[in-house]
C-alpha cells in the first residue's frame, strides 16, 4: 500500500462510509435501546424536509473530514505530539501479511498524508 491508496480507503472507509453511518443512525437509530440523546437528534433531523436534510448531511461530512484532516496533521507531526514537555513524533507503518513488506506511510520525505487527503 502507498499513501493514495491509503487516502482513498480513508476517504472511502472513514470519510464516507462514517457520514452514511450517521445519517442512517439518524433516520432510524439502531439499536433495541438507543439512548435519548440519539432519539433527541432522529427526532430533530427527521422533522427537517429536504433542503435542510441536505444541509445537515454536508455539516456531517464537513465534521467528519475536518477530524480526518486534523488527524493526519498529527500523524504527519505538523501538529504537536507534546508529552509531558517532549516533543514526539507518530509513525503510521502498513505491514502486508503474506510478505511481511513494511511501507511508512507518513515518510517525512514524501508528501504529506493531509496534503494528499485535501487534494482529492
Amino acid at each position: 500500500m502507498n499513501q493514495d491508496e491509503f487516502i482513498k480507503i480513508l476517504k472511502r472507509d472513514v470519510t464516507k462510509s462514517g457520514t452514511n453511518d450517521v445519517i442512517k443512525n439518524l433516520i432510524a437509530p439502531v439499536g433495541r435501546k438507543s439512548s435519548e440523546k440519539l432519539l433527541k437528534m432522529s427526532e430533530f433531523y427527521n422533522s427537517m424536509d429536504d433542503a435542510n436534510k441536505k444541509i445537515i448531511n454536508e455539516i456531517i461530512y464537513e465534521a467528519i473530514d475536518t477530524g480526518i484532516f486534523g488527524f493526519l496533521c498529527l500523524i504527519d507531526g505538523v501538529r504537536s505530539v507534546n508529552m509531558n514537555g517532549e516533543e514526539n513524533h507518530l509513525k503510521l507503518t502498513f505491514i502486508n501479511d503474506n510478505t511481511g513488506k513494511e511501507t511508512v506511510l507518513n515518510n517525512p520525505n514524501q508528501d504529506f498524508l493531509h496534503d494528499i487527503y485535501n487534494a482529492e
